[in-house]
């Protein structure tokens, strides 16, 4: 990995890159799981929306198991519990990565939902950070 600056991208290979739309909140593809870039990126929590994720177990997962990517899948009951999660990560003074195996489709509108949840903004407020 290769940290350009933590509030806009880290590198996680020339293909796939971590994005930190906050100080204490990021976004990415399962590549971005590997121990150098979660450490280099300051993560302290994930939540892995594309089954197994490996960490050094010093960082606290929230795993969903169940959360597949198809278009009849509705996951949104979890995206209470995963805001909570992604809250203790903020009040640690920590930063959590939301991932799945992309980081398009079940990570950004995960992340969409704990910003709208968390930051009591707007859809589309959400959606243009």
């Amino acid at each position: 990995g290769f940290c350009l600056n933590r509030h806009f991208v880290l590198l996680c290979s020339l293909t796939n890159a971590m994005n930190c739309v906050r100080d204490w909140l990021c976004i990415g593809p399962r590549e971005c799981t590997a121990p150098d870039v979660l450490h280099q990126a300051g993560i302290t929590h994930i939540v892995c929306l594309a089954g197994c994720c490996m960490t050094n177990g010093q960082i606290q997962v929230m795993r969903i198991d169940d959360c597949r990517d198809a278009l009849d899948f509705d996951f949104t009951c979890h995206w209470e519990s995963i805001a909570e999660f992604v809250q203790k990560a903020k009040d640690s003074s920590g930063c959590c990565l939301i991932h799945c195996d992309a980081g398009v489709s079940r990570s950004g509108a995960t992340t969409i939902a704990c910003l709208t949840y968390l930051e009591r903004i707007s859809l589309s407020q959400a959606v243009a950070l």
